[in-house]
């Protein structure tokens, strides 16, 4: 084997593995179509550029340099044995042009007499003329599939990679093996073990059984390690569905046409180098000839289809960022690949991508999922690794087919070996050794329940936290914790604030973290540039952004305001009102949208806060009073021209998680560097994060919510999908909003809607409807609500949303043929294992009750679609409106995040019942509440549904596990915790104090003169005993702090 063929080898393993490793996270295949077109115009344009470089090189050299083929009469009369093979030339043959004149017969061959043992003559220029056509169209028609495939992956099965080099070897025995016959005089020694030794190595099927090894243990290790299913909605009503399986087998064949074409263009007689340039420049001119079709049609869509325009050009710098290392790595394989054809045949090609991509996906998996959880069947693995590496150590052991299939003079030639480096081997058999380990310290039982061992962390994390968080003993108390906490001084009128919570009897009086982490970055703004900013936004409807203006003590809605927000800013008002005389003059920009509106870009942002917490401790401050002037500072809103064009960017109903939902994450994070779009598993490398040790159940809820390590959320949710209302900028802007997600700089304040009481969802049991003690209710879980959470626009943009997939997951009428793993005790012991239990038996088994009262949010044809897919799942596409006090009679309610903020939740905490609670959006609240101690989270993958439902709701025996019995006073002990803590500190009073103290804040914050005001500045407090006196514009009584001092 020459060294041109070792480094082909080499590369195709290094960029083999690569890709297979990467692939399934590349935002390159956001737009397959696109990347096919990069990598094979890349890849013709090399090939093509080879042939002209070779061709100059060798133009000017004299011909006694150039190689020219002797007729193979003259070796088989010089060969010194009748067993030793034919040398192999210094160069490699290359195809030559009909015609020649040194070769009469014009096809690549010199004349000589025709015998029996002669081959066919090589192909004619018609042939190959077909087979460079044919090699076109069916590079075209497999990126037609990758596309098709990529975008309906969610109905995809396992890869068919594993079946290649079962497709070439069984053309390679069809086409040249069978016609072989074994001649026992050709073994030199007599033994029987020579004999037997020969008949292996020299057998018709020496090549074809490995193959067979190799390919039936790719397939059964990929079955027996497979992951979970997703959730994403592969949907009965559609089409596709049987579709895309068949699609992949098929675009698997294409692969095995793809490389048996090539090989016809590249392995044909050569008599010099610039032919062997020019054989692959033929490849080189398919492949640009390919990516020229492919963006010919690509043109003639977006001119008769002009709604693609905008996706078609919209390059993303994530896309064009994974472009190029994807197309780097896929250029680097097409080439190697071509000369190892060229080299080791296509046969040996396809053995070495097979194994090379079967290990790395096989270890990777592995290695990822080292815990029970997915459940994997370690007989069945350690048997596919066995056959799938014997497969391949096998292989390599017999050598390699030299496919000159057009060169050889006989059959006995056409066999003829070449052995693979022995390194390869010894590099297999660690390999075996390595993968074996992995398989052997896989964990697989579990001595306790992770739920029962979080229910217990839950508390101990509960009472540590409320220790530091409580009320302070004394005011001089409740600055020094605040100092501790935040690195500054209270803001002007703290004292007020202490009094005001303490007088509404609040038990959270030094936690305010959410914040001091919505504010922080605004520490890195000029007051003035808030200020004018926070005037821009209001003054121009189309912003959507309504005005609350506090002056000399009294609140009021900017005039400007449509007619129907202003109830809920009535109530906004009506709860500043209360507190108002301490606050300074201000102006605040209410978002009026359910969507956050504020998303940083990460440099940007690192940099304001940064400048917020450099030398906070340092701060110069002087007074703790604020300025006398503020009424000055701001300007009158209704003064601002209404003609001001619009601040924020329209990007409703398109995809919000690049651009937008993790955009103020770090550059190296996950999600800024991976594009999860194969939407059939689940990733169980995003959850195991916030997981807790089996990777089955939700640990970390607060984490769970942080997109940064969760790039298979862009499918997950409706904000990041497609956001029904999506009005945002990149730059910080002073919004207050009642919710958003991790990532978003908006500025967290109380529900309104709660506030008043005006909404439907709060808890006030009547005597038709009542909320009975826990283990009355009916052991069910429920949900209602509408399908509200993200817009459809025609895309079936619905299947991915939060809500839809799990009321599919628990519709009893969904057959989706998969399975849940369920954490069950084992028959045969103390410990718990995983079983593969079907969804069908589960949604049986664990009583559910969910439906959506309507579905919304959508145009047609996917409204229709939409309803027919949960009529034919749920009996039924929507349910009647029942009252929200009936809710009251089931034991497990399950609240799904909406389209925006949620006044559900803290409704349900505040009955007797167990919340389940899925979702990323974060309100004022979300601090204060525990999950396992107050509620049960769930991830927003669906995967812990089952298994947590189980738990609470027990399990019957199966083949593997005992009957596991349920979990009630679990239930009802974390279902009174939270119903409890709801009514400690999620009251009126609560969210008052809450506002109070934000309003505080943000007064500083906006202060020209921010960096010297601070609480008791004048008295240093945290060096004395003294604390000074705060006054604010609209607190004209001087206040005395020593009644505070020592709880007073």
């Amino acid at each position: 084997m020459d060294s041109r063929t070792v480094l082909a080898l080499c590369g195709l393993i290094v960029s083999s593995s690569y890709l297979s490793l990467t692939y399934d996270k590349s935002y390159a295949f956001d737009r397959p179509v696109h990347t096919s077109i990069t990598v094979l115009a890349a890849a013709g344009i090399v090939l093509i550029g080879w042939n002209r470089v070779v061709r100059l090189i060798w133009r000017g050299r004299p011909k006694s340099q150039e190689y020219n083929a002797l007729p193979l009469e003259e070796l088989r009369n010089e060969s010194p044995s009748p067993r030793s093979p034919r040398p192999r030339s210094p160069l490699p043959r290359s195809p030559i042009s009909p015609g020649s004149p040194r070769f009469a017969n014009g096809n690549g061959f010199p004349k000589s007499p025709k015998t029996k043992s002669d081959p066919a003559p090589p192909p004619s220029l018609k042939k190959l003329r077909i087979t460079w056509v044919f090699l076109v169209v069916a590079i075209c028609c497999r990126v037609k599939l990758l596309h098709w495939i990529a975008r309906e992956s969610q109905c995809a099965t396992r890869s068919y990679v594993w079946a290649i080099p079962l497709v070439i070897a069984l053309h390679d025995f069809w086409t040249v093996r069978r016609h072989e016959q074994f001649n026992e005089q050709d073994v030199v020694s007599p033994s029987r073990l020579a004999v037997i030794r020969s008949r292996i190595t020299q057998s018709r099927y020496r090549f074809l059984l490995p193959t067979m090894c190799l390919a039936l243990g790719s397939a059964l290790v990929m079955a027996a390690a497979d992951l979970p299913r997703s959730t994403y909605i592969c949907a009965e009503v559609f089409r596709y569905r049987g579709i895309v399986p068949f699609s992949q087998a098929l675009a698997t064949m294409l692969d095995c046409c793809i490389i048996i074409s090539s090989v016809g263009l590249v392995s044909r007689g050569r008599v010099s180098q610039t032919q062997e340039a020019r054989s692959y420049s033929a490849v080189g001119w398919a492949f640009l000839s390919s990516s020229l079709i492919l963006a010919l049609g690509g043109t003639l869509v977006v001119i008769f289809r002009p709604g693609y325009r905008h996706w078609a050009f919209s390059l993303s710098f994530y896309y064009i960022r994974s472009l190029c290392a994807f197309a780097s790595a896929a250029l680097l394989s097409v080439l190697c690949a071509l000369f190892a054809l060229d080299g080791v045949g296509p046969l040996t090609t396809s053995v070495i991508v097979a194994f090379v991509c079967t290990y790395s996906r096989d270890s990777d998996s592995a290695w990822i999922n080292r815990g029970p959880y997915p459940p994997v069947n370690t007989s069945l693995v350690l048997f596919s690794i066995f056959l799938y590496i014997l497969g391949t150590f096998w292989y390599t052991r017999i050598g390699t087919p030299n496919e000159e299939y057009h060169s050889a003079r006989s059959a006995k030639q056409r066999s003829s070996l070449v052995r693979l480096p022995g390194w390869m081997s010894i590099t297999i058999v660690i390999l075996f050794l390595l993968r074996i380990f992995l398989a052997l310290s896989r964990t697989g039982q579990l001595s306790i329940h992770p739920i029962d061992e979080m229910i217990g962390n839950a508390q101990s994390l509960h009472q540590s936290w409320l220790k530091k968080a409580q009320a302070a003993e004394s005011l001089s108390d409740a600055v020094s914790q605040y100092r501790i906490r935040y690195h500054r001084p209270p803001p002007p009128m703290f004292d007020q604030w202490y009094q005001w919570a303490k007088n509404k009897k609040t038990l959270i009086m030094n936690d305010f973290d959410q914040i001091h982490e919505d504010l922080l970055p605004f520490w890195g703004m000029a007051p003035q540039e808030i200020r004018q900013q926070t005037r821009d936004l209001i003054v121009n409807p189309a912003n959507e952004v309504a005005g609350i203006s506090i002056r000399g003590g009294r609140a009021s809605i900017a005039s400007n305001i449509p007619s129907e927000h202003k109830r809920m800013l009535d109530g906004l008002v009506n709860m500043v009102a209360k507190f108002a005389e301490y606050l300074p003059d201000m102006d605040l920009a209410i978002n009026v949208l359910e969507s956050p509106r504020v998303a940083v870009p990460y440099s940007t942002l690192r940099v304001m806060r940064d400048m917020g917490l450099r030398n906070a401790d340092d701060r110069n401050t002087k007074d703790s009073s604020f300025s006398g002037d503020r009424g000055g500072q701001w300007q009158t809103i209704t003064d601002g021209p209404v003609e001001n064009p619009p601040i924020f960017q329209d990007n409703a109903g398109n995809q919000a998680f690049s651009e937008w939902g993790s955009v103020s994450c770090p550059t190296m994070s996950p999600s800024r560097l991976q594009r999860n779009w194969d939407l059939a598993r689940l990733c169980t490398s995003c959850a195991a994060p916030h997981s807790d040790k089996s990777g089955a159940f939700l640990s970390n809820w607060t984490f769970s919510q942080d997109p940064c390590h969760q790039p298979d959320l862009a499918s997950l949710h409706g904000l990041y999908v497609s956001p029904p209302s999506f009005r945002v900028h990149h730059n910080l802007l002073p919004v207050f909003s009642n919710s958003k997600a991790k990532g978003f700089q908006d500025i967290l304040y109380p529900s309104i809607e709660e506030y008043a009481a005006n909404g439907e969802a709060i808890h006030a049991p009547t005597d038709e409807h009542p909320d009975p003690p826990f283990a009355e209710k009916e052991s069910t879980l429920f949900f209602r609500g509408a399908a509200s959470e993200g817009i459809s626009t025609g895309n079936n943009a619905w299947r991915s949303f939060l809500r839809q997939r799990f009321l599919h997951l628990l519709s009893p009428g969904a057959h989706t043929g998969t399975t849940s793993p369920i954490l069950l005790p084992a028959r045969n012991s103390e410990s718990f294992i995983f079983s593969n239990i079907p969804d069908d038996t589960l949604r049986a088994l664990l009583p559910a009750n969910a439906k959506f009262t309507e579905i919304a949010n959508c145009i047609d044809p996917d409204c229709i679609l939409e309803r027919v897919q949960f009529e034919s799942a749920s009996e039924g596409a929507t349910s009647p409106p029942v009252s929200f006090q009936d809710f009251w009679k089931y034991k497990y309610l399950l609240d799904l995040d909406g389209s925006g903020h949620n006044t559900r939740f803290t409704a349900f905490l505040r009955s007797h019942s167990l919340v389940f609670k899925a979702g990323i959006l974060r309100e004022w609240w979300s601090n204060r509440v525990t999950a396992w101690k107050h509620f049960v989270p769930l991830d927003v993958r669906g995967h812990s549904l089952f298994p947590t439902l189980a738990y609470f709701h027990g399990f019957p025996e199966t083949q593997d596990s005992k009957e596991f019995p349920p979990h009630e006073d679990a239930a009802q002990r974390i279902a009174e915790e939270g119903k409890r803590w709801a009514d400690r500190v999620l009251r009126k009073e609560d969210m008052e104090v809450y506002m109070f103290r934000l309003l505080l804040e943000w007064g500083r914050m906006t202060d020209d003169r921010r960096d010297e005001l601070g609480f008791g500045a004048r008295e240093k407090w945290w060096e004395g005993t003294h604390v000074g006196i705060g006054q604010g514009k609209g607190d004209k009584k001087k206040s005395t702090l020593a009644k505070f001092i020592g709880g007073g």
